[in-house]
């Protein structure tokens, strides 16, 4: 059923539990890991005392050593329960991401933000995870923000010092004109506030 193993360490008791964990599709090919199972979904299998991930084990046993530095690619089925050595394809972690429809390589693909600026490595913070965030945007959300409440503040007091009040559809409309980056003077000129 399963072909011959090229890993001289592979113990016939290794392979028969190998083995008794994947229930192959027919259909597919896949080799279908029915074990334990990893967090990300790919199979896990105990050698030789560690908990390892099962396509890389497969990988290991039946078509040789993962060279350095490259990553596993279900490059046939992108499935990762899958544990067949022919579905897997050693490669670069550049091209396994390129190769991945995930969320981050499809962001990685986006090269500018919402609002039209570059992701450049000028204007690109880099965060927790690797995300990322347009500078321009951020000191911009900064600004807007500071200007939101200095500036709604200031209006409340000028209005207040000249007895006017300042309604909730009055602040609503500051708010968005503010957020729009509408100049704080034609604002205030609008409301009366200087």
């Amino acid at each position: 059923m399963f072909p011959s193993i090229v890993n001289a360490d592979v113990t016939p008791r290794d392979r028969q539990r190998f083995e008794k964990k994947v229930q192959i599709d027919l259909e597919t090919g896949c080799w279908v890991w029915i074990g334990a199972l990893s967090r990300a979904g790919y199979g896990q299998f105990s050698w030789q005392g560690k908990v390892r991930i099962a396509p890389r084990v497969a990988y290991t046993w039946w078509r040789g050593e993962i060279p350095a530095g490259l990553h596993l690619d279900h490059c046939v089925c992108k499935y990762p329960r899958c544990v067949n050595p022919w579905h897997l394809e050693a490669v670069t972690q550049r091209v396994n991401n390129e190769r991945s429809a995930c969320v981050g390589t499809l962001n990685a693909q986006v090269t500018h933000c919402p609002r039209g600026h570059p992701y450049d490595d000028a204007n690109t913070e880099y965060h927790d995870g690797g995300r990322r965030r347009c500078v321009t945007c951020r000191r911009l959300d900064n600004r807007i923000r500071s200007v939101l409440y200095n500036g709604i503040r200031a209006a409340k007091r000028q209005a207040a010092q000249e007895g006017r009040v300042l309604t909730e559809e009055d602040m609503a409309d500051i708010r968005e004109a503010l957020k729009r980056e509408v100049d704080r003077r034609l604002v205030a000129e609008l409301y009366g506030v200087a």
